[in-house]
């Protein structure tokens, strides 16, 4: 039995993927928005946010 792919879905043609790294003074987001088909990345950013700015649901989410 084969496994169904997002490619073979026609839902989507790109994907948004990334990371959020907590930091002490806040976070640091890197996204990658990829091509299905291709696999390749045809963006990409890496942002800081600064704890001032966050929520104090967002500094509970980091300690955990």
């Amino acid at each position: 039995q084969r496994q169904m792919c997002i490619r073979d879905s026609h839902m989507a043609s790109h994907i948004l993927a990334g990371t959020l790294i907590y930091r002490q003074n806040g976070i640091v987001i890197n996204t990658r928005i990829i091509n299905v088909n291709t696999k390749q990345i045809v963006a990409s950013s890496r942002e800081f946010i600064p704890q001032y700015v966050l929520s104090k649901e967002d500094i509970y989410l980091s300690s955990n």
